[in-house]
Formats: structure tokens, sequence, C-alpha cells
């Protein structure tokens, strides 16, 4: 039974609760009857349900191996071709979570504190609350752009650790932040969020048709970030035109979410386990946002409703904009790795995280708050189970076992110097011709 073959469409029909298979280094695993016995909580596997979640294990039990033995006891057989493979060489990945595990011992901290988060969190929530006061009471609307700042930082802080399963030790308050402070406060979807960047981005970061952050297919995409896409003459020009559409990106997860949700059923190339008590409770909760938005400050507060619409737009672009450009300049940057489900096993998946990224202002407490600790990405993708503020500790225990493997870590100075790093990447990839040649040679 253990040597029987399947296919990856076949584990991802089983999706379920009432048959959850999953793939872990290209063995798989019926979960089904282990599912309410999970510590973590129901919801953990039943996202995992399907997937190839190998790296998921991975960084949710960094310093143990316990589940792996567990899971032994579940194995049915084999994939025939994973999702995507990476090197199963590991020495560095052993090596910096051997030490990072030797930092919390020595210390006796608490990998997953969530005191200094929730301090956070209500720093935020202040904000939040004067904002929408100012917003909606009188049609300030420097008080819009402050409400949009305001969302921008809980999902970069707050529900970013809680949807990493970061904050806690109890699974019921990861889900309760990840749900408030995207569903509520937001406007967003967290399921929708947690398959798309938890399953995708953070298991095959800067993976071309894998990583559902960042373009998946040869042509249609508005972006051109990886050589394997067909070039466009209107890419040239993305250099100028995407920033500006960056602060759109609010409008687009809430109307994209709820095609996820409602209909899809896809994230990317993920497919994603959606119940119907799921779809229930995104119509409500986006009934509450609507309340919260529009209701509360037309018939409670008495605006004209130009005002009330203004104000949306005004929260909008602030939180679209904020989030856009904190979550482009990690991982859309000239000098940094990327790679195709062809060419995975060229790195080790550790390896990987780190060279896909960039890393900026690390002597900025500012940036540091501002960017919701996105500044320290690299370790971020490694440890994100690891709660936020733990990253300025952890960084330097990172980068010497980077510089001991040959692992390329890189750290810019300023936010700025990541911006302009980012846009010039942009442009090469637009309108370099050498690079747009080569790609269309290999696909043709």
């Amino acid at each position: 039974m253990s040597k029987q073959r399947f296919t990856l469409k076949e584990v991802q029909a089983h999706n379920t609760k009432d048959s959850a298979w999953i793939i872990v280094r290209n063995d798989v695993y019926d979960i089904t009857k282990y599912i309410t016995q999970h510590p973590g909580g129901e919801k953990v596997l039943l996202m995992a349900a399907g997937q190839d979640v190998t790296y998921l294990m991975e960084t949710s039990h960094p310093f143990t191996r316990a589940p792996w033995k567990l899971l032994e006891s579940y194995k049915i057989g084999e994939i025939e071709h994973g999702f995507v493979d990476y090197s199963n060489e590991n020495p560095f990945w052993i090596e910096v979570k051997k030490r990072v595990k030797k930092y919390f011992d020595d210390t006796k901290l608490d990998p997953k504190d969530p005191i200094p988060t929730f301090q956070t969190f209500i720093i935020i929530l202040t904000m939040f609350l004067i904002g929408y006061y100012f917003s909606a009471s009188r049609g300030m609307l420097w008080g819009a752009g402050l409400l949009g700042v305001a969302r921008a930082l809980f999902g970069i802080n707050t529900m970013h650790a809680a949807s990493h399963f970061a904050i806690s030790h109890k699974p019921w308050v990861w889900y309760w932040v990840d749900w408030f402070c995207f569903d509520i406060l937001m406007g967003g979807s967290s399921l929708a969020w947690n398959y798309q960047h938890v399953v995708g981005h953070h298991q095959h970061t800067n993976v071309f048709a894998a990583d559902p952050d960042l373009p998946i297919v040869q042509n249609g995409d508005m972006r051109r970030v990886f050589p394997n896409q067909r070039w466009k003459w209107i890419y040239q020009y993305q250099a100028f035109y995407l920033p500006l559409l960056y602060p759109l990106l609010a409008f687009k997860t809430r109307y994209y979410d709820i095609l996820l949700i409602l209909g899809y059923n896809l994230n990317g190339n993920l497919v994603m386990n959606v119940t119907m008590l799921d779809r229930v409770l995104q119509v409500i909760t986006k009934i509450i946002f609507v309340g919260i938005q529009f209701l509360i400050p037309r018939y409670y507060f008495g605006l004209e409703w130009s005002t009330v619409l203004i104000n949306y737009v005004v929260a909008d672009l602030a939180s679209g904009a904020w989030l856009a450009y904190f979550f482009q300049v990690n991982h859309i940057s000239d000098e940094i790795y990327y790679t195709d489900k062809d060419h995975s096993k060229a790195k080790e998946w550790a390896s990987l995280q780190v060279e896909g990224t960039i890393d900026y202002a690390h002597d900025s407490k500012l940036f540091t708050f501002l960017s919701g600790t996105l500044n320290y990405q690299a370790v971020h993708h490694l440890f994100p189970s690891i709660a936020p503020h733990h990253y300025v500790k952890i960084a330097p225990i990172v980068q010497q076992c980077c510089k001991e493997f040959n692992v390329k870590y890189q750290v810019l100075p300023t936010f700025g110097k990541a911006l302009a790093h980012h846009f010039k990447e942009l442009h090469r990839m637009g309108y370099d011709l050498a690079t747009t040649h080569n790609a269309m040679l290999k696909l043709d």
C-alpha cells in the first residue's frame, strides 16, 4: 500500500474534511482521521488538504521533528510528479534552524510571545478609530487617509503574523485575529489570503507558475517579472504605469476574493477547499464592511453619499498604496533569484527563500514598524511562525549562517533604495531586449 503512486490531480481531489490527503516530500498521506486531533486546529489541515505542504510543515514546526514522525503512520503512497520539487540537500536549512533554536533555548524567550504584537495592534487600532471617526462623522479626507493606512498596517502587522500562527500557542487566537483584522476591519477574505500567501507564496517564492503573488501564466498578466513570460510592447512602460496602479490593490483584493470564495475555488494554480459555511461567512463579512464603510457614515452621521464615496476611495487608495509598495519591493528587485518548476532543484528551498528576497532598513525602527517587519523579509520567509518582533535579533544569526554556506543575503540601507531597485527591475524586465529575446527563444 505504501508504494502506491498517485498523480497530483488525484491528491488535489481529496481536499475536504471527509477525505483529506496531503503531499510532503513527494509522499502522500491520508490525514482524514487526524484532522480533529491536530493541536493546531482543524482549519490548518483543511487548508492543507489536497496540497503539497512540505514547507508549510517545515516552517510551522522548525524546532521539532515530532510531527514528521507522527505523519509516517498516515502514509498511503507516493506522488508521481510533485507540484514543485526542490533540492533535497539542505545543510543550510538544518544549520540555521539549529542556531535559531539555540538562541531561544539560551534566552528562554517564547518564539510566539503575543504581547508585543498586541501592543502594536492597540497602536494601530487607535489610528483606525481616529481615522474612522473623522472620516465617517465629519467627512475629513485626512481621516480617510489615516483609516486606509491603519487598515494596511493591520494587514502587514497583526493579521500577517496571525495568518502564520506566529502569535500565541493557541489556535483560536490565530484564527480570530486573522479573521477580525482582515475580514472585518480590512474588508477582505482571510481564507483567500491564506491560500495565496501562506500555502502558495511562502512555499514557492519566486517560482514561475507556482507563486500566486507573481504572474503564473506566459500571456495575459499586466506585469512582466519572469523571463518565462512572453514580451509585449506595453511592458516597456511598466516601470511607469505599475506604480500608478499599485494604489488599486485594496479595490482589486475585495473584488477578487469574492470571485475566489464564491466561484473560482482556485487561487493561482492552488485548488482551494471552500465550504458553504465559508461562502456564507464571506457574504456576512462583506455586509458588515459595507455597513461600517458606507451605511453608518450615511445614515447615522448623515454624510452625503458623494462624501461617503470620496472618503471610501481615499481610504482604499491609501491602503492599497501602502500595502503594494511594501510588498512589491521585497520580491521584485534586480539581482534576486527567480526560477521555474523545471529548474527549482538547482537550489535547496531555504536558500531560494533568502536569495529570492530583498531586506532593507535594518537600522530603522520606524520602517520596521511601518513595514510590519517586512524589512526583515528573508528571516520572515525562513521563520514565519515566529513572532515578528524577534526578527531583529534573529537576522544576524541568519546572516552569519548565510555567509558560511555561501547563500546571498541582500540588505539595502533604506526603503528608498529598495524602491529604486524595484523600479530598476521593472524597467529591465520590460525593456531589456537581450532578456526578452532570450526568453522568447526559450519559449519558442
